[in-house]
């Protein structure tokens, strides 16, 4: 039997990972102060809000999901080694050892 997880803040804690790092690397590179307004989020752009951000800093409509994806991927190669070795989700073995079953 093959199992497969879409690792993505299924069994790993990639929003918990971007809520640590992102706000400091958006700040130095970026120079822009973010809050976390959807804990659900996604990715980047929808954990903190970056349309809207964007947008009240003047980028225009046609240009946002280009710089969103621009800023998410420049956090991405960055960190994401760093991510490769963050903890799993402490749920996850369990759930694996239950599927294996």
């Amino acid at each position: 039997m093959n199992i497969v997880f879409d690792i993505d803040d299924t069994i790993t804690n990639e929003t918990e990972f971007m809520i640590k790092y992102a706000p400091k690397f958006l700040k130095k590179k970026y120079n822009l102060d973010v809050k976390i307004t959807n804990p659900n989020g996604y990715n980047v752009g929808e954990v903190f809000g970056l349309k809207e951000i964007l947008i009240n800093n003047g980028i225009s409509q046609g240009k946002i999901e280009q710089e969103i994806k621009k800023i998410t991927d420049s956090f991405w190669n960055k960190y994401f080694v760093k991510y490769m070795f963050y903890p799993i989700k402490k749920e996850a073995k369990e759930t694996i050892n239950e599927l294996k079953k």
